[in-house]
């Protein structure tokens, strides 16, 4: 999982220079090891498609985006109490 970690934080990096591409990039590579090491529903995978979410939005690929904050949203749903700060938001 410290690799899922390292690539996620390589896709905040490209993020950040706004280099949305090849952010996605390790954003899908994180997510597909968080598929495969975590339960259907995680936090950290919701953070994940939240991050996917973002970078959709940046390169005005809206509808991708808004099914990617859908997925998030209905993670984070399913995993928090109904009155948590990231559902409420």
């Amino acid at each position: 999982l410290e690799t899922s970690k390292t690539l996620n934080n390589l896709g905040n990096a490209y993020y950040e220079k706004q280099e949305y591409k090849l952010a996605l990039i390790y954003y899908e590579k994180t997510r597909a090891i968080q598929q495969r090491e975590f339960p259907r529903d995680h936090l950290d995978m919701a953070k994940c498609l939240n991050n996917i979410a973002l970078i959709h939005w940046k390169m005005h690929d809206l509808d991708a985006a808004l099914e990617y904050h859908g997925q998030a949203l209905e993670m984070r749903k399913k995993l928090l109490p109904r009155e948590h700060n990231e559902i409420v938001q």
